[in-house]
């Protein structure tokens, strides 16, 4: 991976509202000031460019809470540092084996693996992952996790007041949410990823990361149909809602424009 820059990397979506575009993934900042929530969290490598990235996105001290899409391992860097200091971590209730490891659903070891003797782009991806502290074993306890229901249209309170949108499939508690005009996606639609070769258009992750591939779709579908007015993808660069509706029936995702 390249060399990354702090201010070059976080992108104001809104007031109050901003994408970070990590060295693999991301993580969005939202809030002023001493009222901040961080949504996602990076590789546990990522950890000082969280911190980092918060600052220059405006906000102080740690966050109210910490806010995840799911409990993937390039996901939850910062949000296992940050409970350590008391942050409570919010993630639905069907995300809890995958936070605390019980029931854990991300790619096997074996499987990135034998893709990386394949493909350069996985291997150079599997490279990073492992420098980034993607084998870290490490999880959330219960008692750091506030789990919440995922009931579609249920409001949360916490800065930004995220809306959730329920969207299973890359895990079986995959959470979306709206948070004003901005779409925060989490890894149900994507960007880019170090392993696509497209960058900058929208596209769903290869099956290998997806727990349950015809979910994914369908919440791929779901999110096209919400009022906003950009994504704020897991990984890549944001995206106007536009542009993804484009981008997936062009990947022959179906979808309404």
């Amino acid at each position: 991976m390249t060399s990354w820059d702090t201010h070059e990397n976080v992108h104001v979506l809104d007031s109050g509202l901003a994408l970070v575009t990590g060295p693999a993934s991301n993580w969005v900042v939202v809030g002023t000031g001493d009222s901040w929530l961080l949504v996602d969290g990076g590789y546990p490598g990522d950890v000082d460019r969280v911190m980092a990235s918060a600052r220059a996105a405006g906000v102080r001290g740690f966050p109210e809470a910490v806010l995840l899409t799911h409990a993937h391992v390039d996901h939850v860097g910062a949000a296992r540092r940050l409970a350590a200091h008391g942050v409570p971590v919010w993630c639905a209730a069907a995300e809890l084996g995958n936070a605390t490891g019980e029931k854990p659903s991300q790619i096997a070891p074996e499987t990135a693996y034998a893709k990386a003797a394949a493909s350069p782009l996985w291997g150079a991806w599997v490279h990073h992952a492992v420098e980034a502290g993607g084998l870290d074993a490490q999880r959330l306890r219960p008692t750091q996790l506030r789990p919440f229901a995922a009931r579609a249209g249920e409001v949360l309170d916490l800065p930004g007041h995220p809306v959730v949108i329920p969207s299973t499939g890359h895990t079986p508690g995959h959470t979306s949410f709206r948070v004003g005009p901005v779409l925060v996606g989490g890894d149900a639609v994507v960007t880019a990823h170090p392993t696509s070769p497209v960058e900058g258009r929208a596209q769903l992750l290869d099956a290998a990361f997806q727990d349950d591939c015809e979910a994914t779709t369908q919440a791929a579908r779901r999110l096209c149909e919400v009022q906003a007015e950009v994504l704020a993808p897991g990984h890549g660069p944001a995206l106007e809602m536009s542009a993804v509706r484009e981008g997936l029936r062009s990947a022959h995702v179906p979808v309404d424009l």
